[in-house]
């Protein structure tokens, strides 16, 4: 097919996990143009077949981002302004959220809309705060959820819902299991181990599934809520796996009282691993969006003992 008779697919946070793993698997595909959306294109230079800027903070400069495109994938960042560091080490009253993703993702719907995209794909995650009954509300997921419904009734012909997971990539940074005085590593957090709540997967792969919508409007593109999920595990799971590839790990349960003093923001981390015990990561419908995600997707979901002996050397 010649190039410009390709559908024209904008993906938002190019640069980034989310969007990188989309502009990826759309240009290894070859059937798509990828315009890849950033605040730095000097940065981004031959990632896609166009690059162009824009700035979600900036509304003025959207129109120009999706114009002329077919499909639109958006991803909003909670952490452009912050990091999770400065949440946990800021106590949870006078946390402030530091980006409006609601703002920003519907300012990118109007925009799409007045374009005349067909298929926008949102990257958003459970409502916390709805699944709880109010006792937990994680900001940078509620935040998310509450575009859900602009997305859904803007119009679109077709549009597509995609959650991303428990990170494995977390083991490598915000995760990593920490050294203890005794020359071992170990996780020490509040949650009960042998509880099977956090759904995982390889967050490079989120764009298997976008891929898979966007070939498959018919059926992904009438608001499935599509969820990456390598597999669910419990603490107890990922430490026999790492153990198993020769990795020497603990997990310590550490009671609430005691954590919610090692650091200023540990209750707002405390209340998050609360949530996953009583509602697990994707909440009560997990099964079926899971399942949405594996009918669309273009290749297998890694499952975590793949991705540790690929990924986590000893």
């Amino acid at each position: 097919m010649n190039n410009s008779k390709k559908p024209l697919i904008t993906v938002f946070g190019s640069t980034g996990r989310q969007g990188g793993s989309v502009v990826r698997f759309l240009r290894n595909h070859g059937g798509f143009r990828v315009r890849a959306i950033t605040r730095n294109p000097s940065k981004a230079q031959g990632i896609a077949d166009e690059i162009v800027y824009a700035d979600l903070t900036k509304a003025e400069t959207l129109d120009i981002a999706v114009n002329g495109s077919d499909g639109v994938f958006l991803v909003t960042d909670y952490w452009a302004q912050a990091t999770i560091e400065d949440w946990a080490q800021t106590p949870i009253d006078e946390w402030s959220d530091p980006v409006d993703e609601f703002a920003q993702g519907k300012a990118t719907v109007e925009a799409a809309r007045r374009a005349g995209v067909k298929h926008f794909v949102w990257s958003t995650l459970p409502d916390t705060k709805q699944i709880s009954g109010g006792a937990f509300d994680i900001p940078f997921w509620t935040g998310k959820a509450k575009v859900d419904d602009v997305v859904s009734n803007a119009g679109f012909e077709y549009y597509s819902f995609v959650e991303p997971p428990f990170y494995y990539q977390n083991f490598l940074k915000e995760l990593a299991p920490e050294p203890q005085e005794d020359g071992t590593k170990a996780w020490n957090l509040p949650m009960q181990p042998e509880l099977k709540v956090m759904h995982m997967g390889d967050i490079e792969q989120i764009g298997t599934i976008v891929l898979g919508a966007l070939l498959s409007p018919g059926k992904a593109g009438q608001g499935q809520h599509m969820s990456l999920c390598g597999g669910i595990y419990s603490w107890s799971d990922v430490v026999d796996i790492f153990n198993a590839q020769g990795h020497k790990l603990v997990f310590n349960q550490v009671p609430d009282e005691t954590f919610d003093g090692l650091f200023p923001g540990a209750k707002n981390l405390r209340d998050s691993l609360n949530y996953l015990e009583d509602h697990t990561f994707f909440g009560p419908d997990a099964e079926q969006k899971i399942a949405h995600a594996k009918n669309v997707a273009t290749e297998p979901l890694t499952t975590l003992e793949d991705w540790v002996r690929i990924n986590m050397h000893r």
